[in-house]
Formats: C-alpha cells, sequence, structure tokens
C-alpha cells in the first residue's frame, strides 16, 4: 500500500493516500474492493535528479504528472451494491441515473508535478518525508491594510 512509503512524521498525509481505509467508513457488507477497482491512477514520471544525498537524507527533484480517473464500467458493481443496500431496485435505469451522477461529479484532472522531494531510510528502502503538495491551487493568502471607510455625509 502507498501509506508504506511514507516516514512517520508524514502519517497523516499517507493516511490520504490509504484508499483501503474507506472499507472502515463503509457501511458492513459492503465490498469496498469494488470501489477501489474503479480508480484508475496515472503516474508519469518526466525526470528524477538527485539534488542531495547523505546517509540520512536525499532530496530527489521530481517532474512529471499525476492523475486520477474512474473507470465508470468497473465502478457499476459497487453502485448497484449501494442501491440494493438503500433499498432500491438497482434496475438498469436506475444505475444509469446514478453512474450520470458520479460521472458528472468526479472530474479527473492531471496535476503536474515539479517539486523536490525528501527522502529517509527506512527498513526496506528510501520513505517519503516532505509534503507531496504537488499542483497545489491554494491562493496565497496576503494580507493587506483595512479598508478605509467612507466619509460621512
Amino acid at each position: 500500500a502507498l501509506p508504506g512509503f511514507f516516514c512517520e512524521e508524514e502519517a497523516e498525509q499517507a493516511a490520504e493516500f490509504d484508499m483501503a481505509a474507506l472499507a472502515g467508513e463503509m457501511p458492513e457488507g459492503m465490498d469496498v474492493q469494488s470501489l477501489l477497482d474503479a480508480f484508475i491512477f496515472d503516474i508519469t514520471l518526466d525526470s528524477l535528479e538527485v539534488v542531495t544525498e547523505t546517509e540520512a537524507e536525499a532530496v530527489v527533484h521530481v517532474v512529471g504528472s499525476m492523475a486520477m480517473d474512474l473507470d465508470q464500467e468497473a465502478l457499476v458493481p459497487f453502485v448497484e451494491a449501494v442501491l440494493e443496500m438503500s433499498g432500491m431496485e438497482a434496475d438498469e435505469a436506475t444505475v444509469a441515473m446514478f453512474m450520470d451522477i458520479v460521472a458528472s461529479e468526479f472530474e479527473a484532472e492531471s496535476e503536474n508535478i515539479d517539486a523536490d522531494v525528501t527522502l529517509v531510510p527506512g527498513d526496506a528502502g528510501w520513505l517519503i518525508c516532505s509534503d507531496l503538495d504537488f499542483g497545489s491551487t491554494e491562493p496565497e493568502v496576503v494580507d493587506s491594510p483595512p479598508a478605509e471607510s467612507p466619509p460621512a455625509e
């Protein structure tokens, strides 16, 4: 599992990549594997360059892209199970309606990767020990002076 590739300090971040953890959030009897089978991960690495390396740490510059998509055909068994568990009939029309909803909510986007990644040695090899915030589009917060009040009339 991907979480096994992170150092202890990045355990919280590793949990974000733990798709199997979804099993704990699903209703009892739900086959979470049918959901996991529907996710497609595509990672393209254009270059990996060692920036620095010691026995205790390495920094590698990574350039590439990462995308997640959804295999709608593989998702059908999961949607059918959800419908049946909720007491609805999983007929072709109802499944198609829910598949359209899922497809409209899920837009695959590719995120560019161009960052330094810190690695530390672990028992089975190097572990990721930095924030993998590739492609972040969060706006930078800039402090600005308070707006002046309009003159009183």
